[in-house]
C-alpha cells in the first residue's frame, strides 16, 4: 500500500508542475472616432487557432490561454486592421487590451466588363453574377485552350469528350451548352446548326481576359444566352499616344506523349491603327494504354492531335478626339 500510495504521489506532483493554467485577454473594441461598442470583432492569436468575437457591448475575452508569446489581432470588414500587438501569458494572468478601430473603405476590383450591359461597366455595377479572368490568371496556369482556362471559375462545368483535342462543351449554372452564348470582342461564336461551341478548339493566344456572366440574359442577346454569356476580349491598347513599334513573345512548350506547342504573339502600332496577331501550333500523339471492362490493358488509337490557330485583328480609331471610336476588323 505504501508503494502504491507512493506511486500515486508521484504521479500528482508531476501532473501538477506539468499543467500550468493558462492567462485570461479581455477588453473593449470600440470605434475611434464615435467610442461606440463594435459587435463582431474577430479577436485572435496571430498562427493559432484560439480566438472569439466581441459582444453587443464590444467586450471580448480568450480564456485559457498557454503561457507563451502571441500576437493579437482585430479584424472586421469595414474597419482598417491595427498593428499586431506583442502579448506574453504567463500562469494566472489577466490581461486588459482594449483597442480603438478607425472605419476604412472597402476597395473592390474596378475591373470593366462589356457583356453584362453591352458598354463598358465597372464589375461592382452590373446588375448579375460577373467573373473576370485576367491576363494575368491565364498565364500563370499556361492553359492549352479555353476550357482550361475556365475550369476553375465557380458556376462553369465541362463536358469533356475525352483528352487533348477532344470537344469540350460548357454549362453555366446547370444550362445546356446552346443556352451559352459565346462572344468574341463581341461577335457570336455559337454553330447556327446546334448552337454549340466548342471550347477545345479556341486558343487563349492573344486574349486578354475572359468574362463569364452567369444567369438569363436573353433580354439583351436573344434565346441562347439563357444560362449566361462568356466574352473573349483580345488584346489591344487602344492608346493613341503609345509609341510606333513592334512587339510580341514567342513560347515553346513540351509534354507527355510526344506532346509539344509553339505560341507566337505579335503587335505592331502604326500610326494609322494597330495591328495584332497571333498563331499556335499543337501536336500530340495522344496514344495511351488503359484498362478495358476486362481488365485487360488496350492502347487508345486514332488519338494524335494536330492544331494550328491562326488570330488577326485591326483596329484603326475614326473620328477626332471628343468622338472617337475604334474600328476592330
Amino acid at each position: 500500500m505504501k508503494r502504491i500510495a507512493g506511486i500515486i504521489l508521484t504521479f500528482s506532483i508531476q501532473i501538477a508542475l506539468g499543467a500550468q493554467p493558462g492567462g485570461t485577454i479581455s477588453g473593449f473594441v470600440r470605434d475611434v472616432l464615435s467610442a461606440k461598442p463594435l459587435t463582431g470583432v474577430n479577436v485572435y492569436l496571430q498562427n493559432t487557432a484560439i480566438g472569439t468575437a466581441t459582444d453587443d457591448a464590444g467586450f471580448y475575452s480568450i480564456k485559457n490561454i498557454p503561457v507563451g508569446q502571441y500576437q493579437i489581432c482585430f479584424d472586421m470588414i469595414g474597419y482598417q486592421r491595427p498593428p499586431l500587438k506583442v502579448i506574453k501569458i504567463k500562469p494566472d494572468d489577466r490581461l486588459e487590451v482594449d483597442m480603438l478601430l478607425k472605419v476604412e473603405a472597402i476597395h473592390f476590383d474596378q475591373s470593366v466588363t462589356v457583356t453584362a450591359t453591352r458598354g463598358h461597366s465597372l464589375v461592382t455595377e452590373v446588375p448579375a453574377s460577373v467573373n473576370v479572368v485576367k491576363l494575368e490568371e491565364i498565364e500563370s496556369r499556361n492553359p492549352q485552350n479555353l476550357a482550361e482556362a475556365l475550369q476553375n471559375v465557380q458556376g462553369v462545368y465541362f463536358k469533356d469528350y475525352g483528352g487533348l483535342g477532344n470537344t469540350k462543351t460548357i454549362s453555366l449554372r446547370g444550362s445546356s451548352a446552346e443556352q451559352v452564348l459565346v462572344m468574341l470582342d463581341g461577335q457570336r461564336l455559337n454553330n447556327p446548326q446546334n448552337g454549340q461551341v466548342d471550347f477545345a478548339s479556341l486558343a487563349v493566344e492573344g486574349v486578354e481576359r475572359i468574362e463569364v456572366v452567369r444567369g438569363g440574359s436573353s433580354a439583351l442577346y436573344g434565346s441562347d444566352a439563357v444560362g449566361g454569356v462568356i466574352n473573349i476580349i483580345t488584346k489591344s491598347s487602344h492608346n493613341k499616344e503609345a509609341p510606333n513599334r513592334l512587339s510580341g513573345s514567342l513560347k515553346y512548350t513540351l509534354g507527355s506523349f510526344n506532346s509539344a506547342s509553339f505560341e507566337n504573339e505579335m503587335t505592331f502600332r502604326m500610326p494609322v491603327g494597330e495591328f495584332s496577331g497571333s498563331y499556335k501550333f499543337l501536336e500530340s500523339e495522344g496514344n495511351f494504354p488503359y484498362l478495358d471492362d476486362y481488365d485487360k490493358e488496350q492502347t487508345r488509337q486514332n488519338a494524335d492531335v494536330k492544331s494550328q490557330d491562326v488570330y488577326l485583328k485591326f483596329t484603326r480609331p475614326l473620328g477626332d478626339s471628343l468622338y472617337s471610336r475604334l474600328l476592330d476588323l
